[in-house]
């Protein structure tokens, strides 16, 4: 028969950090700026829930939150204790289940660019796992065009310092018959010989000329 766990009952306790041995079945990896920002919320808020561990004293749900308080130099760590061995079939569940059941949430990412820039305005986004540039991209991809043009107006509307619009560009195309046609057309503005970009028979110059970084290293089709 399996153990029923009852909410809130689980028995919970202070332990060693180095006591807890991360579950060899976790498939999910914390890269480095996520655990800067556990850090954030851990200074500021403290540990606010336990780190799920089996009885064998395997990490079930917490790995992220050990890792970043391993990082801050912590020496213990409040934990929760499940009535399973790490290889009993209701703790890999419980692995799966904490790494999963959260992504199936819907936010409303709107509300969400709204909370955030309050936050932003009032105090810090450190520790939200947002910076001015995502909030920024976050603010323009739920919005229309009507409301938010583009990149630009978003940043403003964060309110990221020292934002400056960018100059707006006109483009003019010029097709050539011939590559001596494009040629004497790039020497006649003065561009001399400019770069091809990858897979396309394509050049690019500014006018009044100025220094341009490799044409062929971004392009964007449409």
């Amino acid at each position: 028969m399996k153990a029923q766990l009852d909410v809130g009952q689980l028995p919970n306790r202070i332990v060693p950090l180095d006591s807890l041995t991360p579950h060899p079945d976790n498939y999910r990896v914390h890269p480095e700026d996520q655990i800067a920002d556990i850090m954030a919320s851990l200074s500021r808020h403290g540990q606010y829930r336990p780190v799920v561990i089996s009885t064998d004293e395997f990490i079930l749900a917490g790995h992220g939150v050990v890792d970043a308080l391993a990082e801050l130099g912590a020496v213990e760590v409040w934990i929760a204790e499940a009535p399973y061995l790490h290889t009993d079939s209701d703790a890999i569940n419980l692995v799966i289940a904490d790494n999963t059941l959260s992504l199936f949430a819907q936010d409303d990412d709107r509300a969400l660019s709204e909370l955030l820039k309050r936050l932003k305005d009032e105090d810090t986004l450190e520790g939200t796992g947002f910076n001015e540039q995502s909030l920024a991209a976050l603010v323009m991809v739920t919005r229309p065009a009507s409301e938010i043009a583009d990149f630009d107006a978003a940043a403003e509307w964060v309110g990221m310092p020292d934002f400056e619009h960018a100059p707006e560009l006109f483009e003019m195309k010029i097709v050539c018959e011939s590559e001596d046609d494009r040629r004497e057309v790039a020497e006649r503005l003065g561009y001399g010989d400019t770069t091809v970009r990858k897979g396309k028979r394509v050049w690019t110059g500014y006018w009044p000329p100025r220094e341009q970084d490799d044409p062929g290293s971004i392009l964007f089709d449409a």
